[in-house]
């Protein structure tokens, strides 16, 4: 019986290199090949999609961690996966970034939790002003509203103590879903936030 592989693209960041996606479809010619243009976008937009995609032998996406953080948004689990980010990676496309810029639709670009990690602290809850987050009845965070996240923003994970925010998107790790080094700590994200409001005051002084 032939196996059945989901590949997805990336198409809204460009994130897996052309020639990657190209290897793994030579790769696996042999199966049945499922593409997927956006993993982000199905997981927020069609819930059924991703039980289909369930289903598959093989995922071919970016880092596993956010893969499977994506599937367990909706309580699936992942299929076995094939990391395609970390291998022959494409750098940020000015195109698509220009694209993202100017386009009026929204972009697939949103937190998910890693809930190995996550102890439903809740500072993302109170640090996040756009209502991305909420706590349900048992006390768990949840994203709650990912269409409301700004675009290209990744400090609510920054913040996390526990590393446990995704953002398969973005290029900083470990928050694009890379796995969390020993040495890469919360103090870091502390200090880079504190970095971030140091700079915004000295610019409303300025204004």
């Amino acid at each position: 019986m032939k196996k059945k592989i989901l590949i997805c693209r990336c198409a809204e960041y460009g994130h897996i290199a052309a020639e990657t996606l190209e290897k793994i479809a030579e790769e696996y010619a042999a199966e049945t090949l499922v593409w997927c243009d956006d993993l982000c976008r199905v997981a927020v937009e069609n819930p059924n999609a991703m039980r289909e995609y369930a289903t598959a032998n093989v995922c071919a996406a970016c880092y596993p961690r956010a893969v499977r953080a994506l599937f367990a948004r909706h309580e699936l689990e992942a299929p076995e996966q094939r990391d395609l980010r970390s291998v022959g990676q494409a750098t940020t496309n000015p195109v698509l970034a220009k694209q993202r810029a100017t386009q009026k639709e929204w972009v697939a670009w949103f937190p998910i939790i890693d809930r190995e990690r996550c102890v439903d602290c809740a500072k993302c809850v109170d640090f996040c002003i756009f209502g991305v987050y909420a706590k349900d009845d048992t006390g768990r965070v949840t994203v709650v509203h990912p269409r409301q996240c700004k675009t290209d923003c990744p400090a609510c994970a920054r913040t996390c103590p526990r590393q446990a925010i995704i953002f398969p998107k973005c290029d900083e790790t470990p928050i694009h879903g890379a796995e969390p080094s020993t040495n890469t700590t919360a103090a870091t994200g502390q200090e880079k936030l504190a970095k971030l409001r140091s700079r915004r005051k000295v610019k409303l002084f300025r204004d």
